[in-house]
């Protein structure tokens, strides 16, 4: 298998890091290979507000999207589950594809987790507030993924939905992809700040007036292992109409390292 990693965003630049450490910048098309990551921007205003399945209290719950095709029928079946105070409800609707291949529930359920976790760890360390998950934005991503992503052709496209976007393609579990898209703390230069290509996933991932987080997963029989996608609200990486607008979006919303 090839130890190269790419990481994409929507303009096609694509930066190619190589295990060796040395990393060289390409242009290529939008059709991406192994270890792809890709992340969305925005201008203002902001994006409306998703729907949610809290409960009238403010409790909020807990969802798991599942994208399962069988390896004889491929039937992609796409299931929420939704846990409020004990109780349990799924909803499950199957619709013709080759998207990627069966997970155990509780495997989803655990990487679901981990990406919440791992997201507030790293948003923590720049004083940004938790993000809580949202079951509205999680079914948006199972369905975006269920519809619009092929294992056996990957492109990283993005929704073009109303939220923000991180996606990702070759890395596995919970922990793997969130790390990508936050390695690229080192190439964001916090005395011009703004938005660039090559690090619109980390300023998207601590964007500080971002306050809840879907995300979906596909498994794929092949290199390319797993697809991510998570979903943003409200959504990060707001450019402005100037320069220097955005200039001061950015450096009002992405904060530096607290110990900085």
């Amino acid at each position: 298998m090839d130890n190269r990693r790419y990481r994409q965003n929507r303009a096609g630049l694509i930066t190619l890091l190589v295990v060796s450490a040395v990393v060289v910048a390409v242009v290529v098309p939008v059709s991406v290979y192994f270890g792809a990551i890709q992340t969305s921007r925005s201008t203002e205003p902001s994006e409306p507000r998703p729907g949610t399945s809290r409960t009238s209290t403010g409790t909020a719950t807990s969802a798991v999207q599942t994208l399962d095709v069988g390896s004889s029928s491929q039937v992609v079946r796409t299931t929420l589950t939704t846990v409020t105070r004990g109780s349990s409800t799924t909803t499950e609707t199957s619709t013709s594809s080759s998207v990627g291949s069966t997970v155990p529930e509780q495997d989803l359920e655990e990487i679901q987790r981990v990406l919440l976790r791992r997201h507030n760890e790293l948003r923590g360390l720049h004083g940004s507030p938790n993000l809580t998950w949202n079951d509205e934005l999680t079914r948006f991503a199972a369905n975006y993924a269920a519809n619009n992503f092929s294992c056996d052709n990957v492109q990283l496209i993005h929704s073009g939905g109303p939220y923000g976007e991180n996606l990702a393609a070759g890395y596995q579990g919970g922990e793997s992809p969130v790390n990508a898209w936050y390695d690229e703390i080192s190439l964001y230069n916090y005395s011009d700040p703004g938005f660039a290509e090559a690090t619109g996933h980390f300023t998207q991932l601590i964007w500080n007036t971002t306050l809840e987080l879907g995300c979906a997963i596909v498994n794929c029989n092949n290199a390319w292992s797993q697809y991510t996608i998570c979903e943003y609200y409200p959504m990060g990486n707001i450019v402005g109409s100037t320069r220097e607008r955005t200039q001061e979006l950015f450096r009002q919303h992405v904060p530096p390292l607290l110990d900085s």
